[in-house]
C-alpha cells in the first residue's frame, strides 16, 4: 500500500511539473510576439513619423508670398496647409487628418489637392493598418511656444501619436508605442522678411 502512495505522490508532482513547464514554454512564447510586435511597431511608427515630418510638415508655407495665407485649417484632427511647388508654380493644398474607419481603426492620412481644382484630392499617405489610439493629435503653437488656436499665430505644431497593434490575445492585449514630435513652420517665419 505504501508503493501504491509513492506511486501516485509521483504521478501528482510530475503532473504538476509537466503543467508549469507547458505553461512556461506558452508565456515565453507570448511574450516573444509582444515584443516582436513592439520592435515592429517602434521600426514602423519611427519611419512614418519621419515621413510624416520632413515630407509633409516641414514644407508648410514654402515659397509662398507674404500675403498668401498658409494655414487654411487648424483643429485637433485635422491641419490643412499651403505650399507651392516652386516659386511662382502651382499652388497646393495639403491635408492632414485622422479618419475613422467602419470597424472604428483610426488612421492617420495625407491629402494633396490643387488649389486650383475642386474635389478630395489625391490620397499620397496612410497610415493603415498601423492604426493610432485617438483622432486628436494636433496642438498649435505661436512663435513664442505659447498654445494658440488663431490661424495667422500658429508658428508650430506637436503631433503626439499613441500607435496601437493588437497583441497575442487581439481582445485583451494591446501594444502601445507613444511618439510625439513638434515642428517649428520656419518658412512661415521666413517669409515675413520677403
Amino acid at each position: 500500500m505504501p508503493a501504491y502512495m509513492d506511486v501516485i505522490g509521483s504521478v501528482v508532482a510530475g503532473t504538476f511539473i509537466i503543467i508549469t513547464i507547458i505553461y512556461s514554454i506558452f508565456n515565453i512564447q507570448r511574450m516573444n510576439h509582444n515584443i516582436s510586435t513592439l520592435l515592429l511597431l517602434n521600426n514602423t511608427a519611427n519611419t512614418m513619423t519621419d515621413v510624416i515630418d520632413l515630407m509633409y510638415l516641414e514644407p508648410v508655407a514654402r515659397n509662398l508670398g507674404r500675403d498668401e495665407e498658409a494655414i487654411i485649417r487648424a483643429t485637433s484632427n485635422e491641419f490643412r496647409f499651403r505650399k507651392r511647388v516652386v516659386d511662382e508654380g502651382d499652388l497646393m493644398e495639403y491635408h492632414l487628418q485622422t479618419v475613422a474607419d467602419a470597424s472604428g481603426n483610426i488612421s492617420f492620412i495625407v491629402r494633396e489637392v490643387n488649389a486650383g481644382v475642386t474635389g478630395t484630392g489625391t490620397e499620397v499617405f496612410n497610415s493603415a493598418p498601423f492604426f493610432i489610439q485617438s483622432g486628436d493629435v494636433f496642438s498649435y503653437f505661436n512663435r513664442h511656444g505659447n498654445p494658440t488656436d488663431t490661424l495667422s499665430a500658429i508658428h508650430g505644431i506637436k503631433v503626439d501619436f499613441v500607435y496601437v497593434k493588437p497583441g497575442w490575445n487581439a481582445e485583451s492585449d494591446e501594444i502601445l508605442y507613444p511618439i510625439t514630435f513638434w515642428r517649428y513652420f520656419k518658412n512661415i517665419y521666413l517669409r515675413t522678411f520677403r
